[in-house]
């Protein structure tokens, strides 16, 4: 499987940055840094799986990624890269299974905040 994300979107604010990577099995990762994000005070990163709809998006939580059922905090780039692979090599089964969570649309921003 090819895991390069087909589409990556990088928002810089004030006080964080986050990378939204889209995979072609619908899911993705939303990768952030700043102040208000677990390791973000010392320039770790968090990471919550999401899975796309249409051009919004919301958090899942698969067992595979996420066992602890909630976003990765602390993570260095290597740790990122290595999730970013699991998160590519999700089944339709794996990301259908995790898919629980409140859906967001449109523009969002750190881990479901909305710019509205």
């Amino acid at each position: 499987m090819d895991i390069r994300p087909y589409d990556v979107v990088i928002k810089h604010e004030p006080t964080s940055v986050q990378k939204l990577y889209r995979f072609s099995n619908g899911a993705g990762a939303s990768v952030v840094r700043g102040e208000y994000t677990y390791g973000g005070d010392e320039g770790l990163w968090e990471l919550g799986v999401i899975r796309f709809v249409g051009d919004g998006y919301h958090l899942i939580y698969p067992r595979d990624v996420c066992p602890e059922g909630d976003v990765l905090g602390w993570l260095t780039d290597e740790q990122v890269e290595e999730l970013l692979v699991k998160v590519a090599n999700l089944t339709a089964f794996q990301i259908a299974e995790s898919d629980d969570s409140v859906a967001f649309h449109g523009d969002t921003d750190v881990h479901g905040g909305s710019d509205e």
